[in-house]
């Protein structure tokens, strides 16, 4: 270890090492800007992982001790522990979730990061099932990078069901809204500053994805899970020539896609109704 990192992990240990200061409070502050960034967690190397392993048992707090845990594994990633290790700071971690002390995008990031270093998908699954309302279970559980969750008990067949159920209508709902963004001008036009989340925030975003082409490769996966109709699909696909041919958005060609798609309905109706 050269001295730069040293000297930086002896500023950690130094914030870190008495709680209720400014000092500890800067601790924290700094880990959630850096949890993130495996370059810095790369260069800090293993006396950063070992030290915040060590300082885990200390944290009271809820809030610090779900940031800590999100750290460590992040830090997992290139730091081999025993199973029986990750399995410990999973039901520590999910004891966070129990107790709503992190956001909903930390979590999702940090349950898929289990997955990473070998729990296994079920084991998480029944935890959540098992230790969080139900609702706040359903709400991780359809963001994670995941589709098969392996053998889950029978008692909680049901509940896999709607799982599955809130991850295809948010991956339907994903899809609507970035085909809004392209074919309707009101949402091509407000969607930077509207206070409704999509996946991008403008129409040109969408575009420089090239999207729907990439869509397309899934089209038999989205009709067999009925995240989408083959109509809904086949527009999609005549949008896609409509982009290759660097039709204008504005076109009567695009407009009629729109119409086509929604028919006159309701728009969050079609949105969140799977097709029959």
């Amino acid at each position: 270890m050269n001295n730069n990192v040293q000297n930086i992990n002896d500023i950690f240990k130094y914030l870190a090492q008495k709680n209720g200061t400014e000092e500890y409070d800067t601790f924290f502050s700094l880990l959630k800007t850096i949890k993130y960034d495996s370059n810095l967690l790369d260069y800090y190397g293993d006396e950063f992982v070992e030290n915040m392993i060590k300082l885990l048992p200390n944290i009271k707090n809820k809030y610090n001790k779900a940031s800590l845990l999100e750290t460590i594994v992040q830090c997992l990633y290139d730091y081999s522990f025993s199973e029986n290790y990750c399995k410990e700071i999973l039901n520590e971690y999910v004891l966070c979730l129990a107790e709503n002390a992190t956001n909903v995008e930390d979590a999702v990031i940090c349950l898929n990061g289990f997955i990473h270093i070998g729990i296994k998908q079920r084991d998480i699954f029944i935890k959540l099932a098992e230790n969080l309302a139900k609702e706040d279970a359903i709400t991780l559980l359809c963001q994670m990078d995941v589709t098969d969750w392996g053998d889950i008990p029978k008692e909680l067949t049901q509940f896999l069901e709607e799982v599955h159920n809130a991850y295809n209508i948010r991956w339907r709902s994903i899809i609507i809204g970035q085909f809004l963004l392209l074919v309707n001008p009101k949402c091509r036009r407000y969607g930077e500053i509207s206070g409704i989340t999509l996946v991008y925030k403008s129409y040109k975003g969408v575009y420089e994805d090239c999207w729907p082409k990439g869509l397309l490769n899934f089209k038999e996966v989205l009709i067999k899970s009925k995240v989408l109709s083959i109509k809904e699909i086949e527009i999609l696909e005549k949008l896609d020539k409509i982009l290759s041919n660097e039709t204008e958005l504005g076109s009567l060609e695009v407009e009629m896609l729109y119409n086509d798609f929604f028919e006159g309905r309701d728009v969050f109706d079609v949105i969140y109704t799977f097709p029959k």
